[in-house]
């Protein structure tokens, strides 16, 4: 007999009413088998052969018994607007401890599910006949069985609308969601997107908790359409997002005007060329939560958002170039700017939607730490033509790909050092080959953690066409930070940077001196057209190679 991971069924828990019968000639006997689940054993399945031997005879049965965990019944009924129950909804029951769920439904709108004593959410969404309604308990502790009414009359209707200087703008899309934190550091996100807020509503069940266990979003989005009916010409965007924390609101009603949002003004290189992209803007809060809309590569757009969520845009090119900012926060009333796609490209460890890094849970690490984010720091992916990705622990191979950047892989529970690479070549004149490798320690997690990686990046001021003049001193900014989201890692040192003229065949140390909160490299480029390859050396901890970062000119 065993049980769950392999242990050793403890006394008691099976038990034969019979150790030996006498079976006569063409009769039976019959031996009764006990389970008594209430022995101290662990939950889950124990399961054996119950085997009978004779002169002649060899007789097994299987049997099995499952020791359930604690549990308990929720029944959920669901109501429509007139009070009546209905099967017309989706609702789900999130185990936020586990970050697992289950789906509460029957056709007559009262449903009942078996689940393990913890805490729960509960997310519902109830189809009328104006629309749907949303609802959600936060929380609720389950350590007895419970019966739960949701109700579409406890909701009140959506309502938002933008009094904008633009009298052409319309609104393009909404988002009303809400999403709970789980114990394992995710989010589980509920709700619904489209065009416009109305037939929404939104209602609220139970009680209240902080604004980091639960948070709800409503937002909305608005440009200049085309004569055609499409937004991606406008050259504007407002983004309107609101947060409400720990709770699903009793409707929401709002209008935005000017005043309420900052101004960030965008613009989209493309050296050598022209293409087209699509540009997102999401306020984070667990999904996205917008549209894309066409934008020309290069060109400027500008676009206005409100304080308050942390927000998160990307810019994917037709020529599978695809880049994403941090989340960030903006004031309103004043104005910002940003540059995508400028050079050098090279690794980032910035925390996006897309590209979270390199995270560990448990004995797993998961990496996704693209290798060609461009100078402003936005992570960003490419279509290399080679790649691969290595883990090493304590100097012996874990496991590779042949991926840039990624890969997922089992790691030891005790504390080793481990050592990441990441390679990649592609057919750009520009960052033709990256290579990048970080050396770090790392243990067993219970909860996700970031390991303390240094992030190197260089930011030269280059022209339209990434070049810089040759036969003349140029510095090149260095930044060195880690991981975000990362603790740890000690006091971060002056690195040591390399420069090459010759595709990367030879190098040559640079000096390197303090600059602000950074440091600065000085190079002397030599006269003509060409290229510059950079290595950079951060104490043991990381190095980092990109060939051709730049033109000279």
């Amino acid at each position: 007999m065993t049980g769950p991971d392999g242990a050793t069924a403890p006394a008691g828990l099976f038990t034969a009413s019979a150790q030996r019968i006498t079976v006569p000639a063409g009769g039976k006997q019959e031996v009764t088998l006990t389970a008594d689940t209430s022995v101290d054993a662990a939950d889950g399945v124990w399961a054996g052969r119950l085997v009978a031997t004779g002169e002649n005879t060899h007789l097994v049965t299987p049997f099995a018994v499952q020791r359930e965990v604690e549990s308990y019944d929720v029944t959920v009924t669901t109501l429509d607007t007139h009070g009546d129950p209905t099967g017309n909804h989706n609702t789900v029951l999130v185990n936020l401890d586990t970050d697992t769920d289950k789906t509460v439904y029957d056709a007559d709108g009262t449903a009942t599910v078996r689940l393990p004593k913890g805490r729960y959410g509960l997310a519902s969404r109830i189809f009328t006949d104006d629309g749907v309604a949303l609802l959600a308990q936060p929380e609720l502790v389950l350590d007895h069985n419970i019966s739960i009414t949701v109700d579409a009359r406890d909701v009140k209707p959506v309502k938002v609308t933008a009094d904008l200087p633009q009298k052409g703008a319309a609104l393009f899309q909404s988002n009303v969601g809400y999403s709970f934190a789980t114990a394992k550091g995710t989010l589980a996100t509920f709700g619904v997107m489209g065009s416009s807020f109305d037939g929404i509503s939104v209602g609220h069940v139970g009680s209240a908790v902080s604004g980091d266990k639960f948070s709800a979003l409503v937002s909305g989005q608005w440009a200049e359409p085309g004569t055609d009916g499409s937004y991606g010409k406008s050259p504007y965007l407002y983004a309107a997002g609101q947060i409400i924390p720990g709770r699903l609101p009793d409707g929401f009603q709002h209008t935005y005007r000017k005043r309420d949002f900052a101004t960030t003004k965008q613009e989209f290189r493309y050296p050598r060329g022209e293409t087209h992209g699509y540009r997102y803007l999401d306020p984070i809060v667990g999904v996205v939560a917008g549209y894309a809309l066409e934008v020309d590569v290069p060109g400027k757009r500008t676009e206005y958002v409100t304080e308050g969520p942390a927000w998160g845009s990307s810019l994917w090119l037709n020529d599978g170039k695809v880049y994403e900012s941090p989340q960030r926060t903006y004031r309103a009333g004043h104005t910002y700017e940003d540059v995508w796609n400028s050079g050098p490209f090279g690794p980032s460890l910035q925390k996006t939607y897309a590209f979270p890094g390199v995270s560990r849970l448990g004995d797993s690490l998961s990496v996704s730490a693209p290798l060609f984010g461009d100078s402003a720091g936005h992570p960003g992916d490419a279509r290399p033509a080679t790649g691969r990705t290595a883990l090493y622990r304590d100097g012996e191979l874990v496991k590779e790909y042949t991926y840039a950047g990624f890969g997922s892989f089992t790691m030891g529970a005790d504390p080793a050092t481990y050592r990441l690479e990441a390679s990649a070549t592609r057919s750009d004149d520009l960052s033709s080959q990256v290579d990048v490798a970080w050396t770090f320690p790392s243990a067993h997690a219970d909860q996700y953690t970031r390991p303390a990686l240094l992030s190197v990046g260089f930011r030269p001021r280059l022209d339209a066409d990434d070049a810089a003049p040759g036969g003349k001193a140029f510095e090149v900014p260095v930044t060195v930070s880690r991981q975000s989201g990362s603790t740890g890692g000690g006091k971060i040192k002056k690195p040591g940077v390399q420069v090459s003229y010759d595709d990367g065949k030879t190098w040559q140390p640079a000096p390197v001196r303090h600059a602000g909160k950074g440091w600065a490299a000085v190079l002397r480029h030599p006269a003509g057209p060409g290229f510059v390859s950079l290595r950079v050396t951060a104490g043991d901890s990381v190095t980092e190679t990109v060939v051709h970062a730049y033109r000279l000119k």
